[in-house]
């Protein structure tokens, strides 16, 4: 009897765990990035809290990866990811952040050339609709990013993407002053 309910709670506390784990945002297996910047500035407003939060964004190229790192503006890191195989690892001795690899790959899919954007997001899974200044993800037929690119694509680097689980706004400008680490 005593086996049985240790066997039993060790159960429950698995499922609890199991629902615990978070989905893994979307990434494509294959990165196809179409002219990414190496830094921007991220500006994060969140219905939830009063006032928008800005991050530097940095992401390095590296052998078969990229390497994502977020700071706040006193250049404090918060965030370090590496991309490898479209899995995401920690870099370093920081904790998993999933909210921060939810905007790491907004950005990806936003960084991904149209042409490209049905190969790295295959269907079923995956609905891509690409507008002229608009494109839309969807996953399991639920809406999971709108990119809006400010003054169409001919300012490449100035967009904004709507996470629609959390309802926050991701406003992405090219990074201005190198003075900020």
């Amino acid at each position: 009897m005593m086996l049985y309910l240790r066997s039993s709670v060790y159960a429950v506390l698995l499922l609890a765990l199991a629902g615990c784990a978070s989905h893994s945002p979307p990434v494509p297996k294959e990165v196809f990035i179409w002219q990414a910047p190496r830094q921007v500035l991220v500006t994060e407003i969140n219905p939830k809290t009063i006032e928008p939060v800005v991050w530097q964004v940095v992401v390095q190229q590296q052998a078969g990866s990229l390497r994502w790192l977020r700071f706040n503006l006193l250049g404090a890191p918060d965030a370090r990811q590496i991309l490898a195989n479209g899995k995401w690892r920690n870099d370093g001795f920081m904790p998993p952040n999933q909210k921060v690899r939810e905007l790491f790959a907004a950005l990806l899919f936003a960084w991904t050339h149209p042409r490209d954007l049905i190969l790295a997001y295959p269907s079923p899974q995956y609905d891509v609709n690409v507008f002229m200044d608009k494109w839309v993800l969807k996953e399991n037929s639920r809406l999971r990013w709108t990119v809006i690119w400010q003054n169409g694509l001919s300012q490449p680097n100035l967009f904004s993407i709507k996470d629609h689980k959390s309802g926050i706004i991701w406003q992405v400008r090219p990074l201005t002053n190198p003075d900020i680490k």
